[in-house]
């Protein structure tokens, strides 16, 4: 909402009483998104970004598109429509007139008329099942179910759908093995933050052809290990112990750093860093005095 008041320099609801807004948000009640007249150009932005606000308003919050995808989206929609040199960038305020409201033209309609989900969500409206519900659908190994309801959340940009999805695609649960769509998917949900994504990305990355002698493959792998781990994945924490700790992928022997993540993943619960540990004779919880 924030989005369309900063946009249409408008108070949302502003004619409705709190109690009476309370209501009709819950019911799916939104404001009106209208545009005015406006270039061929225009007209593509604002099909655009009216796309991004009806993201964030869906009434069920695992349809909703994420900070990072929200950020992400608007950032791509600001590269391929850039403004001239000339412009100064700051408009002055109350100047905007995206909804042609300002024009002696225009006329909106009477704020009191009942708006529905209609207005604010693409047709047809059909109810979502919640991704918990495919979850709890994948453990019964009720593959086909736990499916839509992952692909029908994908459709909505649920970034842990996504991750979901890529899991069945690789390892062909209910569907056909997809490694490469499988990594794309990966890829999109490790991009919004989802860290077994970005640990199974990473994966996807080191199983491909002439990894290990491909600079850009280790790098790219290491940085999506690194997030992973950043993220509080304790498998990616252990692996990348294991890699300071041996000097893999070109990586500098580093005892300190491996230690660091080794620990970490055991503290974290990843029973092959307990075992390192262990084997190394090293205390879990002794500090460091390097």
């Amino acid at each position: 909402m924030l989005i369309w008041e900063l946009c249409f320099e408008r108070i949302p609801y502003e004619n409705r009483k709190f109690d009476e807004i309370s209501s009709y948000v819950k019911m799916g009640g939104r404001e009106k998104i209208n545009f005015g007249p406006a270039s061929p150009e225009d007209k593509e932005i604002q099909k655009e970004f009216a796309n991004i606000i009806r993201q964030a308003w869906c009434q069920n919050p695992y349809e909703r598109i994420s900070i990072a995808r929200l950020f992400l989206t608007l950032e791509n929609l600001a590269s391929k429509h850039v403004i001239s040199d000339d412009s100064s960038g700051l408009l002055p305020d109350k100047s905007i007139d995206l909804d042609g409201s300002k024009s002696k033209d225009f006329h909106l309609p009477p704020f009191n008329e009942e708006y529905t989900l209609v207005d604010v969500l693409p047709d047809p409206i059909k109810t979502v099942p919640l991704l918990e519900e495919g979850i709890a659908a994948h453990k019964n190994k009720e593959y086909e179910k736990a499916w839509k309801c992952f692909e029908e959340n994908a459709k909505f940009e649920n970034a842990h759908a996504k991750y979901w999805q890529g899991y069945y695609l690789q390892n062909g649960l209910f569907v056909k093995k997809d490694l490469d769509r499988a990594t794309k998917l990966y890829k999109e949900a490790a991009d919004d933050g989802i860290p077994s994504a970005q640990l199974c990305y990473a994966f996807a990355i080191a199983a491909t052809k002439d990894f290990k002698t491909d600079q850009n493959k280790i790098s790219e792998f290491l940085r999506y290990l690194n997030l992973a781990s950043e993220n509080g994945n304790h498998v990616a924490m252990h692996n990348l112990g294991d890699i300071y700790l041996n000097g893999r992928l070109g990586q500098e022997k580093d005892e300190k750093a491996a230690l660091k993540y080794i620990k970490l993943a055991a503290l974290n619960g990843n029973s092959k860093a307990t075992e390192k540990l262990k084997e190394l004779k090293v205390n879990i919880y002794d500090s460091d005095n390097n």
